[in-house]
């Protein structure tokens, strides 16, 4: 299970982020990839490579709302995405600068890349200046610029 953390790393200015409609009984974190669910006409959270394929970005809230134990829910979230987030990686692999990835296998969570090409990739590694390349471990983040794709679309 991911945790609620803000990912971004380094945001475009200037860029406006549209609100999409949740399902109010749907649990995610702030920070998970979400997906636009055409059927339903709402966000998920993103936990298969299918979903990548109409992959909104990176949630920028937590539902249910963590106060006071009140479990308060929210209607709409605004999906973040041309923005860098950091991820963590998969254990061993490595990560390259502008290397796509891609969720990470079913049963990690919504805050988990891999470089193991699946259909659908959710963004670009983005590394510090001066280094090559990052070897994936328990505790070892990636900085990943997220994109967007909506049906027959995609923004990054």
């Amino acid at each position: 299970m991911s945790t609620a953390k803000d990912t971004t790393t380094r945001e475009q200015k200037g860029f406006q982020h549209t609100a999409v409609p949740i399902n109010p009984a749907t649990s995610f974190n702030q920070g998970d990839l979400v997906y636009w669910d055409a059927g339903l006409g709402i966000a998920r959270p993103a936990t298969t490579d299918a979903h990548a394929a109409t992959l909104l970005g990176v949630s920028d809230q937590t539902n249910p709302i963590p106060s006071y134990s009140q479990g308060l829910t929210i209607s709409s979230i605004s999906p973040r995405f041309g923005d860098e987030h950091i991820f963590a990686t998969t254990p061993g692999e490595t990560y390259n600068y502008f290397e796509k990835v891609f969720l990470a296998a079913a049963g990690t969570d919504s805050q988990t890349v891999t470089t193991v090409a699946g259909a659908n990739y959710v963004g670009y590694v983005v590394l510090p200046k001066g280094v090559s390349s990052i070897v994936g471990a328990a505790g070892v983040s990636v900085a990943v610029r997220v994109v967007c794709r909506v049906p027959g679309i995609e923004v990054s």
